[in-house]
Parts: structure tokens; sequence; C-alpha cells
């Protein structure tokens, strides 16, 4: 399906981010507001709804919202408890997620600008307790852990990166000849493919570009959905 709103982030979007990378500093920022939001902001905006709506056909329940603390990751960075006290992301980040709940605590897919880089990502980044119980259950059960394992292979086959690892250990009760061993040692799970910047990021062909890209995924999205991200 073509793109309604979004015609491509313009190249004064791209060399803003390239710029804050350099310069990331307040007085900077504020001095080019106005291409932020009119070459960066405005076009993401575009982008979340156009191609949210492309998505809603393989994922109905989708939740498509195009505001900041939504759809739209802040480019503030929360410095209170980091010892990096740069102000900005020097990245863009889009999320469409499903579930009623947090916008974190369901599955979805992810958007990451950062020149000359492009990533795109599907899945859960971090689960709850109770998600975390609930996959280990899944995850070593045969069929819904022998599916696991089918789809995370076609995703490496396809040059995804899988990630969500944290631990070193396998968690108690669990042998080394478990079904899906080594996930059990997550505390998240999804997959990401990185490439160059396209062509097509300056214009709606982007759309297409990602939705071909997103589409693998849906595999991984039903699977944690319907397994793990609604347990409490």
């Amino acid at each position: 399906m073509s793109s309604n709103l979004f015609q491509g982030f313009p190249p004064q979007g791209l060399e803003f981010l390239r710029g804050l990378a350099a310069h990331n500093q307040r007085e900077w920022f504020e001095q080019r507001r106005e291409v932020y939001e009119r070459d960066l902001l405005e076009p993401a905006k575009a982008l979340v709804v156009d191609l949210g709506q492309n998505l809603r056909q393989a994922i109905p329940g989708l939740m498509v919202d195009p505001r900041v603390n939504r759809g739209l990751f802040r480019i503030a960075r929360d410095t209170r408890f980091s010892p990096d006290k740069t102000p900005y992301k020097t990245h863009l980040g889009l999320w469409w997620w499903e579930g009623q709940g947090p916008r974190m605590a369901g599955s979805g897919f992810y958007f990451h600008l950062e020149p000359p880089t492009l990533m795109l990502a599907g899945g859960l980044y971090r689960f709850t307790s109770a998600q975390q119980a609930a996959f280990r259950a899944q995850a070593t059960s045969p069929k819904p852990g022998r599916r696991l394992a089918q789809i995370l292979g076609e995703l490496r086959d396809q040059g995804y990166q899988i990630g969500g690892l944290r631990h070193q250990r396998l968690p108690r009760g669990f042998a080394p000849d478990s079904l899906n061993a080594e996930l059990l040692k997550h505390d998240g799970l999804h997959a990401a493919l990185h490439a160059s910047l396209p062509e097509e990021i300056g214009s709606s062909a982007l759309v297409d570009w990602c939705l071909e890209r997103f589409l693998p995924l849906v595999p991984l999205h039903d699977w944690l959905t319907a397994q793990v991200a609604r347990a409490e």
C-alpha cells in the first residue's frame, strides 16, 4: 500500500541528526529547533501513521499513535541517574505496539534512525517477572517451543540478529538440554536488522521498504503476544 502522509525525511533532517551527534548541547539544539520540528519530527509523525496503517493489515490490534512518548520516543535524554549528561539522543526512535497496557509492556516494532544507519526491530524489549515465567514455560514446552525455534531460525537465515540476552547462567530448575535452553537466559526477546541508509529514506517509498523488513518479524510478534505478553 502506498503512503499518504509521509514523503520522506528531508536531507536537512538527516543533517540535523549528524550535527547533533557532534554538538550535543542545548544551545546548539535550540538554535536549530525549527529544523528539528519541520524536517525530523513532522515526517516522523507521518511515518508512524502511514507505516502503522500498513502493519495493521497483518496485526489489526496494533497501536498507531504519532504522539511523543507514545509512537515517538522523546529526543531529550533522562540524565538523572546516568553518568552521561549529554542532553539529547542522537537518533530518532519510533514504536508501534500491541496491547492496552503501557506501550513497552507488549511486543511491537521499532524504527531507529541514526545516520549513517537504520535499524528495524521487533519483539518484546524487557519481560516483566510474570512474562519471564510465561516465556520460560512456553519456550520449553514442545509445541510452542518448537514453533519459537523455527521462527528464530528463519529470522537468522534472513539476516536478523536475535537480542534480549541478559544472563550468563540458566535459571534454576532448567537443564542445559532443555528445549531452547539458551533462550532461557533472556530477559527479553527481539530481532533486529541493521542497514545503511537506503536511497528510499528521502521519499514515500521508505514506507514499503520498512514494511518489507517488518513483515518477517510478525510471526515472532504473534508468538510473544499469544504466549508471553498477556501474562500477569
